[in-house]
């Protein structure tokens, strides 16, 4: 749950981090967070060191997530969207082989989450070694910051105008803050708890 506020807020904050420091050091910093956390949590005894990380863990997945979408969605095709979804994708399925892995060979679970630190910082020194190819997006996405204030002030009134006729908002927050119940209906009788 902890980690689930964390990656909204960060989600939230995304877009005026983004405009103050650019996609790229935004990802490249996320990322490190992400690894600092599995790092972390491989080295925590307590169940209390796993609640400390879980902080920077959420907030390190809300902002990567939402600065990349946000990214591709602005300077590339739907094509590529799927790419990065599908990356991420198998990124998400790595995860649990390699966790499975480790335990099957007898060893601990902490074990597992220091080998997917150990990636994710491969992957941070990546991106930080990326970040010269940023700057041309990046430095667009600032020029958009200049815009007055009037301006986001119209938008943001032309968005509560239009949002409440949106066909499926209802749905959507109802999707986002009652998850449980539409997970709980789509598992098939068998594994309901009522007898």
């Amino acid at each position: 749950m902890l980690i689930s506020c964390c990656t909204i807020l960060s989600s939230l904050k995304s877009e005026s981090l983004n405009l103050h420091f650019g996609t790229g050091k935004i990802t490249a910093f996320s990322v490190l967070l992400t690894a600092l956390a599995l790092f972390g949590f491989s080295q925590s005894h307590s169940f209390y060191m796993l609640i400390l990380f879980a902080i920077p863990y959420g907030l390190g997945a809300g902002s990567v997530d939402a600065a990349l979408n946000h990214y591709v969605a602005l300077h590339y095709s739907s094509r590529h969207m799927n790419w990065l979804h599908c990356m991420w994708g198998i990124g998400a399925s790595l995860g649990p082989y390699i966790m499975g892995y480790v335990l099957q060979r007898g060893e601990s679970w902490s074990r597992g989450y220091l080998l997917i630190a150990m990636l994710q910082a491969a992957l941070t020194f990546i991106l930080f070694l990326s970040l010269g190819l940023w700057k041309g997006k990046d430095a667009e996405k600032r020029k958009r910051k200049s815009f007055s204030e009037s301006d986001k002030e119209s938008s943001k009134k032309a968005f509560r105008k239009k949002a409440p006729r949106m066909g499926k908002s209802s749905y959507l927050f109802r999707e986002i803050f009652c998850p449980s119940r539409s997970k709980k209906s789509a598992l098939p009788p068998s594994s309901s708890t009522v007898p």
